[in-house]
């Protein structure tokens, strides 16, 4: 096959296709120079070529010899080199974002890994299979998904970790290495805590939804518990800024447990077709501040008072533009989670608060946060309907938890 190819190469020495095979072959015989020399070659002349997919094969030659450099063991810096150079390509590819990701792992770059993590994943609808890389798109997901657990453990996100460990653990189509990479990291970090008749005070303990007495949450900050804790079964919602509909996410739980009703919106096509492929409510595909919340309202047939509605859209400053665009003098919701990100932005927390509390809803619980100083969302109740769900009483007690509070799982448990 080596003398076939190195034949191929002598007739068409600036050929892409011909260079990336070489440049295997040699990679394969541990002859890593020359690999690397011709994957180059490849990048390089590729830019000439006639071929449909020189984008994709070009940035897999880049890839190739990035992969060269890691089995040399050093180098880092060409290594990171070439992905970004291999991104700067085709910037829709999402294992290259995985690629990049294992580099800033190597460097100890924990916020970039989670970054590069989340773009990846993000793109995944764009997943292109490379010839010598054939990475099925649920296997780069479940390594995307696992880096960026992974990237969470170092940046102290340990709660978080544990949950969504347990999430990952659950896909069916998990590979093996990672089904038991899992089960040796919850030995080390432990296992999520089931939460047992989940409430304040023990207020809740007599609800319907603890009757099995554990329970997993799939909301990135619990925020599902808290509003089944308060509402139970068969309540309403809108869910703006839905993302994946099931990690990390706050309906899937109401939906699939307690039979809400509800409708979603997210910018991100590929996250919407995902979520109306695998959910039963559905989601669209909107730029949230450009939508007929009363039309949407409407025909989504979730009456005047709806128990839910969540605001978590990207950057902040778009949260707060989505707030003020929500007919407040027609609809009232039982429950609001207003995720400010107060510490990227102060000021969008300051002004949500100031227009739900003209709007006539209270401030149950503030500044949630995991780690007892990033505070990023607001729980709200309306000062009519809550009462609905809850008497005068109990809400009382939860009201006492408010005082200096950050930590989530300081309010839970």
């Amino acid at each position: 096959m080596l003398k076939k190819k190195v034949l191929e190469f002598i007739n068409n020495p600036y050929d892409l296709k011909v260079n990336l095979d070489l440049g295997y072959l040699y990679e394969q015989c541990n002859q890593f120079a020359s690999a690397i020399s011709h994957y180059m070659r490849g990048a390089e002349y590729g830019l000439d070529s006639n071929d449909d997919n020189k984008d994709i094969l070009i940035s897999e030659c880049l890839f190739r010899a990035s992969e060269v450099f890691n089995k040399l063991g050093s180098r880092i810096n060409s290594k990171k080199a070439l992905v970004l150079h291999a991104i700067s390509n085709t910037p829709e590819l999402p294992q290259l974002y995985f690629s990049l990701s294992k580099i800033q792992e190597e460097l100890g770059d924990w916020n970039e890994c989670n970054t590069s993590c989340s773009i990846g994943l993000s793109l995944l609808d764009n997943h292109r299979v490379f010839i010598y890389d054939p990475k099925t798109y649920n296997s780069l997901e479940n390594e995307l998904r696992y880096q960026k657990i992974i990237s969470d453990y170092h940046l102290g996100r340990l709660d978080k970790v544990k949950l969504d460990f347990e999430i990952l653990k659950r896909k069916p189509d998990l590979d093996s290495w990672i089904d038991k990479a899992i089960d040796n990291s919850l030995q080390i970090v432990g296992k999520p805590v089931l939460y047992k008749q989940i409430g304040y005070n023990d207020i809740l303990s007599s609800k319907e939804i603890f009757k099995d007495n554990k329970f997993i949450s799939y909301s990135q900050c619990l925020q599902d518990i808290f509003v089944s804790s308060i509402v139970g079964l068969k309540g309403t919602y809108l869910e703006i800024g839905s993302g994946d509909p099931f990690l990390n996410n706050n309906t899937y739980l109401l939906e699939r447990d307690y039979n809400w009703k509800g409708v979603s919106v997210d910018n991100d096509v590929s996250m919407v077709n995902k979520f109306n492929s695998s959910r039963v409510n559905k989601a669209i595909a909107a730029d949230a501040r450009n939508i007929d919340y009363d039309l949407l309202l409407t025909v989504s047939d979730l009456g005047k008072d709806i128990d839910y509605l969540q605001i978590d859209c990207e950057p902040p400053e778009v949260t707060l533009e989505v707030l003020y665009k929500i007919p407040f003098d027609k609809y009232k919701f039982s429950i609001i989670t207003f995720e400010h990100d107060a510490y990227r932005s102060p000021s969008t927390r300051e002004l949500s608060r100031k227009y739900l509390k003209e709007k006539g809803y209270e401030l149950l619980i503030s500044d949630i946060s995991f780690n007892n100083k990033d505070s990023f969302e607001d729980w709200w109740v309306h000062s009519e309907t809550i009462y609905k769900h809850i008497n005068r009483k109990d809400l009382d007690k939860i009201r006492q938890t408010n005082k200096e509070v950050k930590n989530i799982l300081d309010i839970f448990l």
